[in-house]
């Protein structure tokens, strides 16, 4: 719809049809050369007249067209389904490997007229499928629904959702419970339910509970959480192994139809390295699922501890979060002291963590850290905090970090992280500074740093410099019921700080441990006798599988750095030759890399279609079967609440951008010119 906007006084209208017609009457009645011409034909002559000068007059106006334009879009259905192997393991499995694909094609074709239909397999990770019969393999070794959800939320938040229809099993084993997230959701969820709830007599390995780091020398316990189902009166022999051999045997007795136990080993860590560890339980002829009775586990045995001191101005529950993470992570010893009670030797230490106070008030422990040249961690020791005038502001990660690598796991959380209190003003980062996060204050994105790194002289420090780590750590159990991504912030910290300094002229930076869906990353850097960074040569590695097969590979160039992707390997173990050459001397680096294989999905292969109904009862949508699609076409057509959406949008354009106008006004001018060339003489 078109309508004309006018900013122009009134009067200028009535001058405008006063002129144009002045024009015409003047050129065809005022000369009397012309009365030999029909009345008719300088009738249409003046009009033509008339219209051409009142429309190059309009022109010069202040007029404007406003338009209004209506889009409806269809309201998107998006289709989500299991792509895990669990899938596949039931007694409908033919159904799902032969049928299943072709019925959800069929229901994209009978939808996908009054809908915008999307189809996305998620396990691991979530992608949108073009193509349903051709891209499901049911074949990843995870079930991760909060993954979905964070995909739709993070790809689909701006269009119209009006149902998400899930087609799963309903196991999952990665990620929080699902339905925790249906609060955050405006949209039914329909659940298409395949697989056996049926419960067949089975035993299993629910969980192993180990420690990733053991010291050379000590003893380490590990956790064994073991669940049978209908064997009541059995009894089965649970075992530690290491290296096929029996560590620990323990005897236990099934005393209910479903029973849970948890048994504890110990071990002794007798060598350095990675090593591999397995846990099996006995195997019962009534048993289907025999994958779950064995489970293996790697721990690394490091013959050192590093030692962390945290001295605070008073107690702070910062500084319990920072100590309590570094506990629980079994590779540091943490001591703590108060300022007024600081230990005079220093030197034993591999990173110091201050909070509280100003520069000033710390300056005679920061000397003996300088002289000491020991790594420093600053919580809230900030002049500008200390005079309470704050922001609550809220953390954005920088992408270009790069002096350690954090999970994408902890990068998606850093983006849920409450406020905390930082400093009043701007305070932007040198070009030293490596920063980690920045500072949101309310939606406006700053250069304010708020966690970041810098090294000085060879001195590495970090800096927090806020106040509420403690908010952090309480987020992490509320949305994920442990404290696995704060106690990986606060240790990926201090091991940047502590780790010693390379100084040979090839550095590689290699895994030790991956997990089979992962993909093997290496970096390198090759230095000149300057110590200066240079990437003129290549950097060949060599990957040798246990069965001594190769796998060559050269590092892609960056800046000034090396980088490789190697991709997903077999679970086993690796070992890999890393060479350069810097002029005429050839640099080698070697070691080993453990692939380890997932088995999440072997543990359990029993559906859970009542955590289904509960997504769809919570979102007011719908539960059926796979035989049930017919019905779920059904449901969604009579839902009155996915329905199109019409957006109107208004434009307004001056009339003298109308191109079309100036087309008018010349055919104008070119048919009056034409008439009066045969006709007139004027």
């Amino acid at each position: 719809m078109k309508t004309f906007l006018n900013n122009s006084p009134f009067y200028w209208h009535i001058l405008s049809f006063l002129f144009a017609a002045s024009c015409a009457a003047i050129t065809y009645f005022k000369h009397r050369s012309n009365s030999n011409i029909s009345k008719r034909l300088v009738y249409v002559l003046f009009l033509i007249r008339f219209l051409f000068v009142l429309l190059i007059c309009y022109l010069t106006l202040n007029l404007f067209i406003k338009t209004l334009s209506k889009e409806t879009q269809k309201p998107v259905i998006i289709v989500a389904i299991d792509n895990s192997e669990s899938m596949r393991s039931a007694y409908d499995s033919v159904e799902v490997n032969t049928k299943l694909a072709k019925d959800l094609a069929a229901l994209g074709e009978e939808l996908k007229g009054n809908y915008d239909l999307k189809f996305i397999k998620f396990g691991q990770k979530s992608k949108l499928m073009q193509n349903v019969l051709t891209e499901l393999n049911f074949n990843e070794n995870e079930s991760n629904f909060d993954e979905l959800f964070s995909t739709i939320d993070n790809n689909y938040a701006n269009l119209s959702i009006g149902a998400l229809v899930i087609v799963s099993d309903g196991i999952y084993n990665a990620g929080i419970n699902p339905t925790y997230k249906t609060k955050n959701i405006d949209h039914p969820i329909y659940t298409v339910a395949v697989g056996d709830t049926t419960q067949t007599p089975d035993i299993s390995i629910q969980k192993v509970n180990h420690n990733s780091i053991a010291y050379l020398g000590n003893i380490f316990p590990v956790d064994v959480s073991i669940a049978a189902k209908k064997f009541i009166g059995k009894e089965i022999l649970v075992s530690l192994n290491k290296g096929g051999q029996p560590v620990s045997v323990k005897n236990l007795k099934i005393n209910q139809q479903n029973y849970a136990s948890v048994l504890s080993f110990t071990a002794n860590a007798n060598s350095t390295g990675l090593q591999k560890y397995s846990v099996s339980v006995s195997v019962l002829p009534e048993e289907k699922n025999k994958l779950n009775n064995f489970a293996t586990f790697l721990i690394d045995v490091i013959d050192n501890k590093e030692k962390v001191l945290i001295v605070a101005n008073a107690p702070h529950p910062d500084v319990a979060a920072v100590k309590e993470a570094l506990d629980g992570l079994g590779t540091y010893e943490v001591d703590f002291c108060l300022m007024n009670e600081q230990k005079s030797n220093l030197k034993s230490y591999s990173a110091i963590v201050l909070h509280g106070g100003t520069e000033g008030s710390n300056s005679i422990l920061m000397k003996q850290i300088t002289d000491n040249m020991i790594p420093i961690f600053k919580i809230a020791t900030s002049d500008k905090l200390n005079n309470n005038r704050t922001n609550e502001v809220i953390p954005i990660i920088d992408r270009s970090f790069n002096l350690f690598s954090i999970s994408d796991d902890l990068k998606k959380f850093i983006a849920e992280l409450p406020a905390v209190n930082a400093p009043f003003g701007n305070y932007a980062a040198a070009g030293n500074e490596q920063v980690l996060l920045y500072q949101k204050i309310g939606s406006v994105e700053t250069q304010n740093p708020l966690y970041y790194f810098k090294e000085t002289n060879g001195l590495k420090t970090a800096y927090f410099t806020g106040d509420g780590l403690w908010r952090w750590k309480l987020r992490d159990y509320a949305e994920h019921q442990s404290h696995t991504l704060f106690n990986e912030l606060i240790s990926k910290s201090i091991q940047y700080l502590a780790v010693k300094s390379d100084k040979s002229y090839f550095r590689l930076n290699a895994p030790k441990l991956v997990n089979e869906n992962e993909a093997i990353e290496f970096n390198a850097e090759v230095y000149n006798k300057s110590y200066e960074l240079v990437n003129e040569g290549d950097v060949q590695l060599t990957i040798t599988s246990s069965d001594n097969k190769n796998f060559q590979f050269t590092f892609s160039k960056t800046d000034n750095a090396y980088l490789l992707n190697a991709g997903q390997f077999a679970p086993g173990e690796y070992k890999y030759v890393a060479q350069t050459k810097v002029g005429n001397e050839l640099f080698k680096k070697t070691g080993l890399v453990t692939v380890r294989a997932l088995e999440s999905e072997k543990i359990n292969t029993v559906a859970n279609h009542q955590m289904l109904n509960q997504l769809s009862i919570s979102t007011n949508g719908r539960f059926v079967y796979q035989k049930q699609l017919a019905e779920l076409k059904n449901a969604i057509e009579s839902n009155e609440t996915i329905k199109p959406i019409t957006y109107s949008q208004n434009s307004t354009d001056p009339l003298i951008e109308l191109k079309w106008l100036f087309a008018i006004a010349l055919l104008l001018f070119g048919l009056e010119w034409y008439v009066r060339k045969i006709y007139l003489t004027i």
